[in-house]
């Protein structure tokens, strides 16, 4: 039988209010619906958290309980260390059925960024190895796509300089005029064109892949063998992805002011793995940059790779750590512990900042910040060290999509960046 007490994390001796305050937080935390990724295994949490209030509430349930739980408790401890370990299964909330799979497929995608479908004659000219299962992909290369070889291209420019010659000779003689303005009108002619053809004949190609474990691009110019963008990275070597999407104000037409920046970080290495930014339209009837909708596709996946991660790191470390990222300096900072429970604020001296449920009156977010009221003024507080310890600006906040989701899922605070 589960020990209830440990279930509503209360002590033996707990009274009624506790009980009843800890089955409503517990209740609010692990309700199914505000799961709809695992309602399955959220729905045997609330079960099994209420069965527990049920029995503790009632005055004769508890006693019997008590009893029972009195007389296990010698053959409890009996047991060896091992095989209480393996009573317990380990919660598997978001588990991605093929996220155990490295190897990628090397095979063409069938779908796009976007989740569409792919054109069958589109061309992959090199797939990754070890992103696992590919979840979507992009090419602007086709079947019919052939670089320019280097006998073509001596041919178009031999062409080029051909035709230039007749022009100066008929456009010195149409119109009569100098030798030195027939070779000034006709060099600057010639130069343009050849400038046109060289753009015509450069050969670039990008191909975009997402995994469940990682992410690929490719970029191939002159032929498909020259490489001058190869760069694969398994997730596993990420530790957090820092982002902005923002729109500036002041231009006559906003949509077409906005900006992103995306950086994928391991912050063992101190370096970014991947980073990319641009503009684009906010605008819902305009097509987005490729590499927008890549990121924004790599991030999702990656989200997904943190959720599956949550419990083993949890059990791993205890807590969840999240940093602040200044881009501009290239600084990290770690700002915030999230356990079971519990918020923890870490200051500039590393000194820790601890909130639980009952000490906490309010979290909200307003202007991409998060605040965390307390139930007692910090009245013996240095004014400095309380914007520190009971706020996080959210705009450079790593992981963020992801401190959201745990923050829910360890205090049942459901709450989002705007």
């Amino acid at each position: 039988m589960k020990n209830y007490y440990q279930l509503l994390g209360i002590k033996n001796n707990a009274s009624k209010d506790e009980i009843k305050k800890a089955f409503r937080l517990l209740a609010t935390l692990y309700h199914p619906d505000r799961h709809p990724q695992n309602k399955r295994y959220f729905t045997n949490q609330f079960i099994a958290v209420k069965e527990a209030y049920d029995t503790l509430i009632n005055v004769q349930k508890r006693q019997a309980y008590d009893l029972y739980l009195h007389s296990n408790a010698q053959s409890e401890k009996s047991k060896p260390q091992e095989q209480a370990s393996q009573s317990k299964p380990k919660p598997r909330r978001y588990r991605h059925p093929d996220r155990e799979v490295q190897v990628t497929p090397q095979q063409a995608p069938s779908i796009g960024l976007n989740g569409e479908k792919l054109a069958n004659n589109l061309l992959f000219f090199k797939y990754p190895q070890k992103i696992g299962k590919i979840s979507g992909a992009y090419s602007d290369c086709n079947i019919q796509d052939k670089p320019f070889s280097t006998h073509e291209k001596d041919r178009n420019f031999g062409l080029v300089l051909i035709l230039g010659i007749i022009f100066c000779i008929a456009f010195h003689l149409l119109t009569k005029s100098s030798l030195w303005l027939t070779l000034f009108v006709s060099a600057g002619m010639l130069i343009a064109t050849l400038f046109i053809v060289y753009q015509y004949q450069i050969f670039s190609k990008w191909n975009l892949f997402v995994g469940v474990n990682g992410f690929a691009r490719y970029q191939c110019t002159d032929n498909f063998e020259h490489l001058k963008v190869n760069l694969e990275a398994n997730f596993k070597d990420l530790t957090d992805v820092y982002y902005y999407e923002t729109t500036r104000f002041g231009n006559l037409n906003p949509s077409k002011s906005s900006y992103y920046f995306y950086s994928f970080l391991n912050l063992d290495k101190q370096r970014a793995v991947y980073s990319e930014k641009g503009a684009f339209y906010n605008s819902p009837d305009k097509s987005q940059p490729v590499s927008l909708v890549f990121c924004r596709k790599v991030l999702q996946s990656w989200n997904q790779y943190l959720l599956d991660q949550m419990d083993a790191e949890i059990e791993k470390k205890g807590f969840i750590l999240f940093h602040l990222y200044y881009p501009a300096q290239k600084v990290f900072i770690p700002i915030v512990k999230l356990k079971f429970r519990e918020i923890i604020f870490i200051d500039s001296q590393k000194n820790e900042f601890s909130y639980r449920p009952q000490d906490i009156k309010r979290i909200f977010t307003r202007k991409n910040i998060l605040y965390v009221t307390h139930q007692q003024p910090f009245v013996k507080l240095p004014k400095e060290q309380i914007g520190r310890i009971n706020q996080i600006p959210l705009h450079y906040l790593c992981n963020r999509d992801y401190f959201f989701k745990v923050l829910e899922t360890l205090l049942g605070y459901r709450l989002s960046f705007s």
